[in-house]
C-alpha cells in the first residue's frame, strides 16, 4: 500500500512546514515575552508561574490570535505541500496530501491535552489536508 512512496519528499516537506511554524511561534513568543515584561516588570525567569498564566491569558485564550495562528499554520502547510510535491518523484498531490495527513495527526499528538481551543484544531483538521494540496498545485498545477 505504501511501496512506492517517496518518504523523503513526505518527511522534508513535513519539517519544512513544522520549521516555518517554529521559527514564527518563537518571534511570537520573545515578542509577548518582552511585551509582558515591558507593561508588567515580570521577569519569566524570577515568575515562571504567573508569566505562563499571562501568557495563556494573551495568546491562548485571544480568539483573534488563534484565528490568526490558524491561518499561519494552513499558510505554512501549504509551503510543506508545495515542497513535498517539488520534492516527489512521482504522484504530487498524493504525496502532498500523505504530508497533510501527517500534519494533522502531529498536531493532534501535541495538541490533545493543552489549551487550544476545540474549534481550532477541527479547523486545522478540515483544512489541513485541501491546504497541502493547494501548495501541490502550485508546485504542480496539471
Amino acid at each position: 500500500m505504501f511501496a512506492g512512496l517517496d518518504w523523503l519528499a513526505i518527511l522534508g516537506g513535513l519539517a519544512v512546514g513544522f520549521g516555518v511554524m517554529m521559527v514564527i511561534a518563537i518571534i511570537i513568543a520573545i515578542v509577548e515575552f518582552a511585551s509582558i515584561h515591558k507593561e508588567t516588570g515580570l521577569d519569566v525567569l524570577e515568575d515562571e508561574e504567573s508569566f505562563n498564566k499571562m501568557m495563556e491569558e494573551r495568546l491562548l485564550k485571544d480568539t483573534h490570535f488563534q484565528v490568526a495562528i490558524l491561518i499561519l499554520s494552513l499558510l505554512t502547510d501549504m509551503l510543506g505541500g508545495y515542497y513535498t510535491a517539488r520534492w516527489a518523484d512521482h504522484s504530487p498531490y498524493l504525496h502532498a496530501g500523505i504530508m497533510g495527513a501527517f500534519g494533522i495527526a502531529l498536531s493532534w499528538s501535541v495538541d490533545w491535552r493543552s489549551v487550544t481551543p476545540l474549534w481550532h484544531m477541527l479547523a486545522w483538521t478540515l483544512l489541513g489536508i485541501p491546504a497541502a494540496l493547494l501548495g501541490a498545485w502550485f508546485c504542480c498545477p496539471a
